[in-house]
Parts: C-alpha cells; structure tokens; sequence
C-alpha cells in the first residue's frame, strides 16, 4: 500500500519589532507603542496584537492594538502612567493567532520630568542616596524607522540612566552590521544632559526582508562599556 502524503508545513521566519515614541516621559504625557510583524521579510496583515504594561513589578495591564495594517504594522497610544521619576515602565508585544506559536518582545521605558511636587515619594530617597546600593545603568535604544528601504538613511537615539538619574558626558559608539559592507562604526560623540545621544547612519545596501543588527554602547571615564543591541529591517525596495 502506498505511504499517504503528509502536508508540508511552511517553516515561518518571523520578525517581530517593537519601539515606544519617546525612552523617557513625565506622568503627565501619553506614550505610543509601535509594533511591526514581518514573515520571511513579507508584512502579516491584520494581525492581532496585545501588550502587556507594568511599573516596578506592580500590577500587569493589558491593551488591545489594532489589526495590523498593509506594512504589517500597528499603533497604540497609552494613557499617562503616574510614577515617581526614575520609574521603569516595562511592557511586552505579543501577536497570538500566527499558526500554532505566540510571538512576543519587550521592551521599556523611563519616567523622568516631574516636577518635585508630583514626586515626593521620591524626596525621601534622594535624602537617602547615599545609603542606596548602586545598581547598573539602564540603556534604551531606538530607530526612527523600524523599516527602510536601501535609499533612506537611518536615525537611532540612544539614552543611558543610573538609579534613575541621567548620565551626561558618556562617550558614545554604534556599530552597525550590514550584508554587503561589513561591520561600520559611528561615533556618536559625549550623552547630553538628559543622557542621550544620536546617530545618523547612511543607508544600507540590502534585500527587502533582511535584518540589519546594531549595538550602542556608552563608555564612561574608566573605559567601562555598557551596551544594548537592537535590529531594523529594509523594505520597500523595488
């Protein structure tokens, strides 16, 4: 008797970016929440998104994206978040209903801007700082555009905190790897007063649907690095 054909299943190549508007906010400011899906370089289109929001292991909220739109991409405007300043804002993507799999990706960001007398839970630790163990920086990374195509060029801002404060006059450098180029070092000059920095890249000579990696790193006066790496894709090449 003949063996019976079994159905082939398409291997999936998913990429998944996620990216907040803004690394740091006051309590008062709305954020928004950017998410792109691609399948072998190809947009998903109305694909369902949730994400999942939480400050300093507080409780989890959850809020529904739209579908996805033609680029695979959907947006989410979240509500301000009343936090002291120093607050991290952790919060998770995740596209159910993609064959079998959930796919997900986090992220964060940074409460910083309020003024003294919307914070003063926080007086009491800065009376305190002293006593404070020092814990590490905290780094966020972001492109403007999560896709591109090989003509346009690439902003990526960068910004780097330490116990909540921002980290002025750290050098800063991105090292982007690219298919055809090899690997290109930016220099991205000292972090400004608010502890961040911002690269120009030129653009990069690829295929529709492949990744492009990237790492910034931060290097302060004892030659200590601290890095983060994160991706963007090219597309919409003809």
């Amino acid at each position: 008797q003949a063996a019976q054909n079994e159905p082939v299943i398409a291997e999936r190549h998913i990429q998944l970016d996620i990216w907040e508007q803004l690394p740091q906010i006051s309590s008062h400011e709305t954020q928004q929440i950017g998410a792109c899906i691609h399948d072998q370089g190809a947009p998903l289109v109305n694909a369902q998104a949730v994400v999942n929001v939480s400050t300093d292991g507080d409780r989890t909220l959850t809020y529904p994206f739209d579908l996805t739109d033609s680029g695979g991409c959907s947006f989410l405007t979240l509500d301000p978040i009343q936090a002291p300043n120093g607050t991290a804002v952790d919060y998770e993507v995740c596209f159910q209903g993609i064959g079998d799999g959930e796919y997900c990706k986090r992220d964060s960001y940074l409460i910083w801007g309020n003024a003294e007398e919307q914070i003063g839970a926080t007086a009491a630790v800065e009376q305190n700082a002293e006593t404070v163990q020092e814990i590490a920086p905290v780094l966020d990374v972001w492109e403007l555009s999560p896709q591109l195509s090989s003509t346009d060029s690439q902003e990526v801002g960068a910004c780097i905190h330490q116990s909540g404060q921002p980290q002025p006059n750290m050098e800063s450098r991105l090292i982007l790897e690219t298919p055809n180029d090899g690997v290109i070092s930016y220099d991205g000059g000292p972090s400004d007063q608010g502890g961040c920095t911002f690269f120009t890249l030129s653009p990069v000579e690829a295929n529709n649907g492949e990744t492009i990696p990237y790492q910034v790193c931060f290097i302060n006066k004892y030659g200590e690095q601290f890095c983060e790496k994160d991706s963007f894709l090219i597309w919409g090449n003809p």
